[in-house]
């Protein structure tokens, strides 16, 4: 299966394609090569941007909890639910959104069932029918995403 990863900084578009394994084994080398280069840019030529597939851009969990300043467990769990879903995740639960944080080494949300209820009643997140949720326009806008 070919993955295609795609990067753009303040002009400047990378897109890496290849297999799973291929981009597995190089990536961390590319990233270290990209992070050299735009080591001194302004923090406001990075962005984040829903786009198409080929598109997308990727950013790290860490690294965008810390860009929205998320403070409570509700801000935490969209921004998170937001980032699985910018990130080829179609069909989001709350124990990917608690696995996504701990494999990220970041702080536990208490109650996602309760983050999740709250983030629908504010109309950042839907329910579908088989138990998963979606983050919608407004929840991706909320985190910067949209």
């Amino acid at each position: 299966m070919e993955s295609v990863i795609r990067i753009d900084c303040g002009g400047v578009s990378i897109t890496f394609k290849g297999s799973e394994e291929f981009i597995r084994q190089s990536l961390p080398e590319v990233i270290s090569e990209i992070g050299t280069i735009i080591a001194d840019w302004p923090l406001a030529q990075i962005s984040v941007e829903q786009k198409s597939l080929e598109d997308r851009i990727t950013i790290s969990l860490p690294e965008l909890l810390k860009r929205q300043k998320t403070t409570t467990n509700n801000s935490r769990f969209l921004t998170t639910a937001a980032w699985l879903q910018e990130n080829y995740e179609q069909s989001l639960t709350t124990g990917k959104v608690t696995e996504a944080l701990g494999a990220a080494r970041q702080r536990k949300i208490g109650n996602a069932s309760d983050c999740l209820n709250q983030n629908i009643r504010k109309g950042f997140c839907e329910r579908r029918a088989d138990k998963t949720f979606f983050v919608t326009p407004a929840g991706m806008e909320e985190v910067g995403i949209g």
